[in-house]
């Protein structure tokens, strides 16, 4: 049967005099209304400020808000009461609105008590504290809005914008509408006297927040002339409205003339021409060629009210392209020119020695509201052939031939150009076409320039390439292109000649680059490895230093061999940027590196890259081997045994500077000495102790040094004059 135990509980109340709890804000303080002021606000703004209270025996308390003199019901107030013990940080938010003032037109203080209460541990409220707040509330006249167009020409006086415009021209113009309130803003418009849908005026009514734009689009078309009358002013106006939340809306309104002019009635037709010789007998253009010489002239458009024209060509009874012809229609604003270009070719003749062709380049004029007025310029070719002697032509380039190989060779690098230079030639000075194609690709797949030429020989095009990264082989490596160029004798009729020659092209990356440098400040080092060797403890710290003779980025980087620095609590920022670049290795061993070891080695590794083209790196790497050992203790050493307190700088303390080193095993505890009757005068954990013996007799006192594992004792002298 297990006995009873009774426990006695007495509560006894505190009786200890209870501080009252603080409350604070940020705002400024009114002294002599012992308030707090808020910078007074227009209507619509947000009033904000933090409530903090604190209680200086940290109690629990309860923080409250109290409207003076207002009603906190219907605003758009924000302010928890909060609870909870010290210190209680609390925000006040209030977005204000028209409906706060009880006159929208007259400014309103508005006043309002934070309290603070403390709380003992029963629950019951001992203290309190009262902060008052005062905010004014401004109201905000209504302005009116704004409303303009871009359109130049305005009259201030009658709010009126002016312009002209012509039938069959499109005619446009932007509407502004803006609030100095920043109200919601309302534009509308419409016709004096007609509809703006019955004369094709697109116009669209916009509402929003400020800056509000809209825009009136009129194409005037030509049927408006049965709707309208010429050279009479048309009238629209438009509006603009705000929607003020606290006063009546406000309006403005802008009146827009528009004065729609006839179209051109003395209109003269365009002018078609060309730059060769006219036949007035024929009323066209001639010009006689020889098969393989290039047809080259310009066709002009022009008009002299400078209307928009449009230039056309056309074969008569052919077509441009089934002849290689080349010309471009155009249209615009004159004078316009477009260039007709024909390489002339045995086949064109279809086996005849003379053949014509008639060309017609037209000029039309595009006038809204106008007749269509055209011109016609017609250009007669006559193409000839005679037959004669003929000899092959020859192709050469500017390069050295390798005359083993039968081809042209060169070097190129990434990103460096290359250039050289095709010739082509007839000893018969015929007409002679110079062509170049890539060798299982195509040049502009490349980047590779090169402009086929025809005309009387000698020719010459030039090669132009700058290869990139990508035109190399698979990782980076060189490539070989070749590039064929084919030269042409379109003279002869009876025999076409040609000849080809290939250029060999072999792609390297830049091999030009030097690799980057690293070093370091120490200097003890041993078949190219840096050496550290250190007692426990000690600090290690040495520089590390990258640098790159082609001033091209560099990262300079470490690294633990079989371990992460980190790990180890080694210190050590890889970094990268343009040369030259450095950083500090910093360390601190400890025992616990050592693990129980007498000594420990570690290897590290620097390493300091380049980056060249096509992301090709070249490095160099420096190591370093660091040895961690543990102090070894001495057994024996002679202490002084007698020490003078009377500050004549010799022997005024008792200390002993040559203890036993620490080791990871053996550290240093403490010393304790003792009078001769065994009371503890002085104790130390610092190893580096002094004792200087004030207020105690003169004699013999006794020491014990404690080791982890080792206890020394003696005694000392303490002698005073």
């Amino acid at each position: 049967m297990m006995a009873e135990t009774c426990l006695n509980v007495k509560v006894i109340r505190d009786t200890t005099e209870n501080l009252p709890p603080e409350i604070t804000t940020n705002l400024d303080f009114d002294p002599m209304a012992g308030v707090y002021r808020y910078d007074s606000v227009f209507v619509g703004e947000t009033v904000t400020f933090p409530i903090n209270a604190t209680d200086p025996e940290g109690d629990s308390l309860a923080l409250s808000f109290l409207p003076f003199n207002f009603s906190a019901d219907g605003r758009n107030i924000t302010f928890a009461p909060t609870n909870g013990f010290s210190p209680l940080n609390a925000t006040f938010t209030w977005q204000t609105s028209c409906k706060d003032l009880d006159n929208p037109r007259v400014a309103q203080e508005f006043i309002m008590d934070f309290i603070v209460r403390d709380f003992d541990a029963c629950g019951v409220a001992e203290n309190a504290d009262t902060l008052r707040v005062v905010v004014v509330l401004l109201p905000r006249p209504n302005l009116p809005p704004l409303i303009t167009t871009d359109i130049p020409n305005f009259e201030a006086a009658t709010k009126t914008y002016r312009d002209t415009l012509t039938l069959g021209v499109p005619y446009q113009f932007k509407i502004f509408g803006d609030d100095p309130n920043n109200d919601k803003i309302f534009i509308t418009g419409n016709g004096v006297g007609f509809n703006f849908a019955d004369l094709g005026i697109q116009f669209t009514p916009v509402e929003g927040f400020p800056i509000l734009e809209t825009e009136v689009v009129w194409n005037t078309p030509c049927d408006l002339v049965e709707k309208i009358n010429l050279g009479q002013p048309i009238e629209m106006r438009f509006q603009i409205r705000d929607e003020n939340p606290c006063e009546n809306s406000l309006n403005e309104e802008i009146i827009v003339i528009l004065v729609v002019m006839p179209p051109n009635p003395n209109n003269q037709a365009p002018e078609a021409s060309t730059s060769l010789v006219f036949n007035p007998a024929q009323e066209r253009y001639e010009i006689e060629v020889e098969v393989g010489q290039q047809v080259n002239f310009d066709v002009f458009a022009d008009d002299p009210e400078n209307n928009y024209l449009l230039l056309s060509g056309e074969g008569v009874g052919f077509n441009f392209a089934d002849f290689g012809m080349e010309f471009t229609d155009v249209e615009g604003v004159p004078q316009l020119v477009s260039p007709f270009k024909w390489q002339t070719l045995c086949e064109h003749l279809e086996g005849r020695n003379e053949r014509e062709f008639l060309l017609r380049f037209i000029a039309t004029e595009k006038v809204d509201c106008q007749p269509i007025l055209a011109d016609t310029a017609l250009v007669l070719i006559r193409l000839r052939y005679a037959a004669r002697p003929n000899e092959a032509p020859e192709v050469s380039t500017s390069l050295t031939f390798d005359n083993a190989a039968g081809l042209y060779r060169v070097r190129a690098e990434v990103n460096q150009p290359l250039t050289f230079n095709v010739f082509g030639d007839d000893p018969d000075l015929d007409f002679i076409g110079l062509e170049g194609y890539g060798v299982g690709y195509d040049l502009n797949d490349l980047g590779m320039q090169f402009e086929n030429s025809f005309g009387q020989a000698p020719l010459s095009s030039p090669f132009r390439w700058t290869p990139a990264c990508e035109n190399l082989g698979a990782n980076n490596r060189d490539t070989t292109y070749l590039v064929e160029f084919l030269v042409t004798d379109i003279g002869n009729c009876d025999r076409i000649l040609t000849d080809t020659v290939r250029v060999e092209i072999l792609l390297t990356p830049d091999l030009r680059n030097t690799p980057p440098t690293i070093a370091t400040t120490l200097t003890d080092s041993l078949n190219g490895v840096f050496i550290v060797d250190v007692p426990v403890g000690t600090n290690i710290s040495f520089d590390l230093i990258g640098d790159d003779a082609d001033n091209e980025r560099i990262s300079l980087s470490g690294f633990g061999v079989g371990f992460n620095l980190a790990d180890l609590g080694m210190q050590f920022e890889n970094v990268e940027g343009l040369p030259t670049q450095s950083s500090t290795f910093s360390w601190t061993p400890d025992c616990s590196f050592l693990d129980g070891a007498s000594e420990k080695t570690v290897e590290t590794l620097f390493i300091v890259e380049d980056e060249t083209k096509c992301g090709l790196r070249a490095s160099a790497p420096l190591s370093v081997r660091i040895t961690v050992r543990d102090n070894i203790q001495v057994e024996n050493f002679l202490p002084a045994n007698v020490f003078t307190p009377n500050n004549d700088g010799f022997n005024d303390t008792f200390r002993i500077p040559n203890l036993p080193l620490n080791t990871c095993d053996n550290p240093f505890v403490g010393i304790k000495i003792f009078n001769r009757w065994g009371v503890l005068v002085f104790e130390s954990q610092d190893r580096n102790f002094e004792w200087d013996g004030k207020g105690f007799a003169a004699g013999t006192y006794f020491y014990l040094i404690e080791f982890k594992d080792q206890t020394y004792k003696n005694w000392v002298s303490l002698l005073v004059e």
